[in-house]
């Protein structure tokens, strides 16, 4: 579609060069690759004119690749560029043949269906590791992992799209301090009946108690080498020492939390290709500690703690590596991982999606891998190595402030059962619970996704739930629609048609619309910025149903419903494509 029309507005441009003698042909041939670039579909709205230019280059922009903005630019010998200007913000406007532009957007998605809008980015194909989710074992999957598996998942599929190979890790914290005291806590509070009945509640019943057992303790004395905290230490030492009584409490917990989570994952739709664990790297971090003293990079203080310096010209920083027993840390463990899974994976990129509260973590693990393997990770940079988000606040439901995801997904479903029944206007004759789960799914999928990534925003279930708003029920719901369009005319979708029979307003900018899709991929994938194409779908939903409404396909001429259930196949396609990359299954009925 438009890759073609760019490539016939850059041509005229480099010809003109040419012909003018402004530039060598080297020069010229390196414009065009950063025109075909910039050069960007116009945005539009409801309240659009029809005759909006097409296209697009920003001046800014320009003038950074050595282009000089002139109107006379451009040569009009042919039938293709009709009309260009410079507007006041400086961009040039670029005005096409409307017939032209609409045959090519068309024809375009029904031939590519699926990948139309993932063929324009021709760069090479790199191998990219996305870890995320990465809950604690024995412990609640609470929304800020949520948030990590739903933005996770966007990026590994939106890399997948884009034809680059993905490794989807999923790191499970089943390690460390906190899961010694959660042993020590069900040694204490611990009930095999209820653990085989709820496993992650009774788990989590007896996290909280061993917590306010260490929190009382802490009130009462000053000193950390006795009571609970000090024999959660020495369980850990057990633990790491390969005690068979802690060991086996422990992989009791770690399976119990992989079943259940397993059973969440499915729900949401979410696969990963390697789940890993912390405990995975128990011995092959003690060794890197040894290997690092050794070579001097680690450095021993006085009370025994072994640390990395990072210092920097602004800070004296250093990274802790062991405690003074020679326990490993959460750091430590995660600089044996990333170092093994560069070795395994040969990885051209790694990405870790986590929370804005871990930034100072991970930006001092990148820091301690430079200093042990410069030649490897010099040159990563801390903004794609760290995929960072903010806080969602306000999530609660009937039941209370939320622990357990399956909360969370369990009250979504029944509220969207309710807003079901009292719809008459519903379609769904089976599955309804399924359908509903579904449904549920996708709103809050998207109301993760809706606002900027590193947004602070509020859990909001009138919204998140809401049919007209824009929400995941929304795009549902316009997805529905066209999709029974489909079913109830008995009309087929033609690869070739009239497109003077597209000659409404509605029609011309829900084109124009579609033809953004590729643009606003490309920024998404800049960015790594899921809420680009939650937006663009929102208006796209917007733009269908208006279209919808004056461009009837029902009893209507062959000829014209024929060409009007191409656009609205079309626009269907292209809906579908964008909540597909989100990690939204789209439904044909609700």
């Amino acid at each position: 579609m438009s890759a073609c029309l760019r490539r016939i507005i850059v041509n005229r441009i480099a010809r003109s060069l040419r012909r003018n003698g402004e530039k060598n042909v080297a020069d010229i041939e390196k414009l065009e690759v950063n025109l075909l670039h910039l050069l960007k579909v116009n945005p539009v709205s409801k309240n659009t004119k029809s005759d909006l230019p097409q296209f697009l280059l920003p001046g800014s922009r320009l003038k950074e690749i050595g282009f000089v903005l002139d109107k006379d630019t451009i040569d009009f010998e042919d039938d293709v560029i009709e009309n260009c200007y410079v507007d006041k913000s400086n961009k040039l406007q670029i005005n096409i043949n409307n017939k032209l532009f609409i045959q090519k957007v068309l024809s375009t998605v029904q031939r590519l269906g699926k990948r139309y809008g993932y063929d324009v980015l021709q760069l090479p194909k790199k191998h990219i590791v996305v870890e995320y989710s990465s809950p604690n074992i024995a412990k609640p999957f609470h929304v800020g992992h949520l948030h990590s598996t739903i933005l996770g998942n966007f990026i590994s599929n939106l890399y997948e799209a884009l034809g680059h190979k993905v490794t989807r890790l999923n790191y499970l914290g089943d390690w460390g301090t906190q899961l010694s005291l959660l042993i020590l806590g069900y040694k204490r509070y611990g009930d095999d009946v209820q653990l085989n009945k709820d496993p992650l509640q009774h788990l989590f019943e007896v996290y909280v108690k061993i917590h306010e057992d260490v929190d009382k303790e802490k009130d009462s004395t000053k000193h950390l080498d006795k009571g609970s905290y000090h024999e959660g230490l020495e369980l850990f030492h057990r633990l790491e020492s390969g005690d068979e009584e802690i060991t086996r409490l422990w992989k009791k917990f770690s399976e119990i939390s992989l079943e259940e989570y397993d059973k969440m994952y499915k729900r949401l739709n979410i696969r990963f290709d390697e789940i890993h664990t912390e405990s995975m790297y128990n011995q092959s971090t003690q060794q890197l500690i040894q290997s690092l003293k050794q070579s001097g990079l680690i450095q021993t203080r006085k009370d025994g703690v072994g640390y990395i310096d990072i210092s920097n010209d602004k800070d004296s920083v250093q990274a802790v590596m062991n405690k003074s027993d020679g326990s490993t840390l959460y750091l430590s463990r995660d600089i044996a991982a990333a170092l093994d899974r560069f070795k395994k994976f040969k990885f051209d990129k790694i990405h870790y999606v986590v929370g804005n509260d871990q930034y100072l973590h991970f930006k001092t693990l990148l820091e301690v891998l430079k200093k042990i393997h410069p030649a490897a990770w010099k040159s990563v940079n801390l903004s794609e190595f760290l995929i960072k988000f903010g806080r969602v606040d306000g999530i609660s439901t009937r039941k209370g402030n939320v622990v357990f995801l399956r909360d969370i997904l369990d009250e979504a479903r029944d509220r969207v059962i309710q807003s079901l029944k009292d719809n008459k206007l519903t379609k769904i004759t089976s599955d309804y619970e399924d359908v509903a789960d579904k449904l549920g799914i996708s709103s809050i999928i998207i109301q993760y996704l809706r606002s900027r990534r590193t947004s602070h925003s509020t859990f909001n279930w009138e919204k998140m739930l809401h049919f007209k708003a824009d929400s995941g029920l929304f795009l549902q719901y316009c997805h529905a629609r066209l999709y029974s369009l489909e079913k109830e005319v008995d009309v087929r979708i033609k690869e070739t048609i009239d497109i003077s029979y597209l000659s409404e307003d509605s029609a011309k900018i829900l084109v124009q619309h579609l033809a953004r899709y590729p643009d606003v991929v490309n920024e998404s994938f800049d960015v790594f910025e899921p809420y680009v194409i939650v937006q663009y779908l929102f208006k796209l939903g917007h733009l269908a149903n208006s279209a919808y409404k004056h461009l009837p396909v029902k009893n209507q001429p062959a000829v014209l419903a024929e060409t009007r259930l191409v656009l609205f196949n079309s626009a269907r396609q292209t809906l579908a494509n964008g909540m597909r990359v989100l990690g939204i299954e789209p439904l044909n009925q609700m």
